[in-house]
């Protein structure tokens, strides 16, 4: 068929069929192929869009295990059909990227907080390890960012933490009474009136001069730096109260001692610095999603005024997959919900979804994808359109169904052919920091592009003849 056979056969397509998109093929805009990691971007200001009507008897996916919750009145969900698939870097004004790359061009001697929430396989800071790095590289900052008071598996790379003093809570495994939850979702009830908790710097390479942590209650709490006393502080309130205690250098051990405490809980601790970016890893065992409509809303309120986050990046699906449904509508809707509450009570950042990563499982004795995988990742990449936010497909990342399998040949993935490892995070955290940088620079490009423009427009160019 000769090339002007195909456009106007194309052209019939477009007419007759609404919301048409270039899915795999081409971008609209450069007509080249597209690679195979892809963001998804929503396309704002279009005069057509569709209201769909989510029944109030629809499933949604809370726990691991099949729930019977089910969303308490009807809502109405946007879908804008010309939504599409762009290369990275191609396209991103248009959707919500955009603000986090404003304020990345603004940062300057300000700090920038990223917050990633994710299931075990970010646990141990995998993924936002080397994501953080090459971040951190380029725009300045240190540090962890949030750490966990009580570590349920993994250490991170360089950082440990124990403790035998305190209980860990987190919306996996609560129905919300054991509350209150705040932006990381978790909480360590301190079990007595006093207790310790260590964080050791265990490979010497941790680089960051501020501790920062979150706390109700009562109690009287000291710090120490390498057995040398720098903070002392008496807290007593029933909301937030920050703590902050500057180092001149990253100690090799700070002990943190509370004392004559009553109802004391820490809502999170973080390890950093003042200015730069940072990226908290926050991990839910388990979760099929977020499940953030457990947050509370005062104390996410309370966080958020010194968190300030500027970007959100959710990555689950690893618990979905072998939980195989007719549809996955209904953790669409769940996913949404999480979007939808971050975006109501942070409106101010950006937001990320990102999909499944490749995933295979024993069929018969051979070793196979898993066949729903593609219906989450589209379940997953519609939550993204329908919410106005980016997407970013890991499993073409990783280069797309089956490619686990080698990944476990080359040790970049455990033999259960599900879970990375610290070889793989590490590959795939700067796979998503490459993209994002593609996107930023494209960013910077039609930002100058529209300045022009805009002064030309204030300021016309008479030609002479």
């Amino acid at each position: 068929m000769r090339p002007f056979h195909v456009f106007c056969f194309l052209l019939v397509v477009m007419i007759f069929v609404t919301g048409y998109r270039f899915r795999d093929v081409f971008s609209e805009e450069t007509g080249e192929s597209t690679e195979d990691h892809q963001l998804i971007v929503n396309r704002q200001g279009e005069d057509s869009i569709i209201q769909v009507t989510v029944p109030a008897d629809e499933k949604v996916f809370d726990t691991i295990k099949t729930s019977e919750n089910t969303v308490a009145d009807t809502k109405t969900v946007t879908v804008q059909p010309d939504s599409m698939l762009i290369k990275p870097g191609t396209d991103l004004l248009a959707g919500n990227l955009d603000t986090f790359f404003t304020k990345l061009l603004q940062l300057n001697e300000k700090q920038l907080r990223v917050i990633y929430y994710g299931d075990s396989q970010i646990e141990g800071d995998h993924i936002t390890y080397s994501f953080r790095k090459g971040l951190q590289e380029k725009f300045g900052g240190g540090g962890i960012g949030f750490i966990p008071a009580k570590m349920y598996f993994n250490t991170t790379h360089d950082l440990a933490v124990v403790t035998s003093d305190f209980d860990a809570h987190s919306i996996t495994y609560s129905n919300k009474v054991d509350g209150p939850y705040g932006l990381y979702g978790k909480f360590y009830a301190l079990n007595g009136e006093d207790g310790n908790l260590r964080i050791i710097n265990r490979t010497g390479k941790a680089n960051y001069s501020v501790l920062r942590f979150f706390s109700t209650g009562k109690s009287n709490v000291e710090i120490m730096a390498d057995s040398k006393v720098v903070c002392s502080k008496s807290l007593d309130s029933s909301e937030i109260d920050v703590t902050k205690c500057t180092f001149g250098n990253t100690p090799g051990e700070v002990r943190i001692k509370f004392r004559g405490s009553h109802n004391f809980k820490l809502h999170g601790i973080a390890l950093e610095s003042e200015t730069g970016i940072l990226v908290d890893n926050v991990s839910f065992r388990g979760n099929l999603t977020l499940m953030a409509h457990r947050f509370d809303k005062q104390l996410v309120q309370q966080m958020k005024a010194f968190l300030n986050p500027s970007l959100f990046i959710l990555h689950f699906g690893l618990n979905v997959i072998p939980d195989f449904r007719p549809d996955y509508s209904d953790y669409r809707a769940a996913l949404e919900r999480d979007i939808r509450f971050l975006q109501k009570q942070v409106p101010s950042a950006s937001f990320l979804v990102i999909s499944a990563s490749d995933m295979m499982h024993k069929e018969g004795g051979e070793l196979v994808v898993y066949k729903n995988i593609d219906d989450i990742i589209r379940a997953q990449q519609q939550a993204a359109v329908n919410t106005g936010i980016a997407f970013w497909n890991i499993q073409d990342a990783m280069g797309g169904p089956g490619a686990i399998k080698h990944w476990v040949e080359k040790g970049w993935a455990r033999t259960d052919y599900a879970h990375i490892t610290l070889e793989g995070s590490n590959y795939v955290g700067g796979l998503l920091f490459e993209d994002i940088m593609n996107a930023f620079q494209h960013y910077k490009s039609e930002n100058r592009v529209r300045q022009m423009h805009d002064s030309l427009g204030a300021n016309p160019i008479t030609m002479k003849n």
